[in-house]
């Protein structure tokens, strides 16, 4: 079901996005698996916890101190962690993955699915003012499959113009 915290046009149906699981990050930046520093207004850069006793000799990165990690119980001052992280944000942009912004609402004390810190999509290839939601749909669903979805109804959308 469409919501304010789930997009008719979510990049997931068109299978150019992947979501962290959600509860693994912005609970305890002590021991969560990633933790969420904020960057700027609804952004934030995914730093994913290295353990030494599941790392290969000579693979676990540097500790390092992530600055202004917030939680959901806390979204206004965040904290430091330090621990070995592995800068998970900048790691995805590298294969053309990038993370979106929280909703507005949840930087309001707004539903915490409204966070949005683990959700990355694959831009790479849409032509903004061009590509359409439904042609982007069309490349991994048959049209009979499509038809008669929630989805299809947004099939116009045209990337950056409608936005999806």
């Amino acid at each position: 079901t469409v919501n304010k915290n789930r997009s008719a046009t979510s990049f997931h149906y068109s299978g150019r996005a992947l979501d962290l699981f959600i509860w693994s990050g912005m609970q305890d930046p002590a021991t969560d698996a990633y933790v969420a520093q904020r960057v700027g207004e609804r952004r934030y850069n995914v730093y994913a916890r290295c353990w030494q006793d599941k790392a290969e000799k000579g693979a676990l990165p540097p500790q390092q101190t992530i600055t202004d990690v917030v939680t959901n119980k806390n979204r206004v001052k965040g904290v430091s962690v330090t621990d070995h992280f592995l800068d998970l944000t900048a790691l995805f942009a590298k294969n053309g993955f990038k993370p979106i912004r929280a909703r507005a609402a949840f930087e309001k004390g707004g539903d915490y699915l409204g966070a949005e810190w683990w959700h990355f999509q694959w831009e790479v290839g849409l032509v903004p003012g061009v590509s359409t939601f439904g042609a982007e749909l069309q490349k991994i669903y048959p049209k009979s499959a499509l038809v008669n979805s929630p989805p299809w109804a947004y099939r116009d959308y045209v990337w950056q113009q409608d936005w999806f």
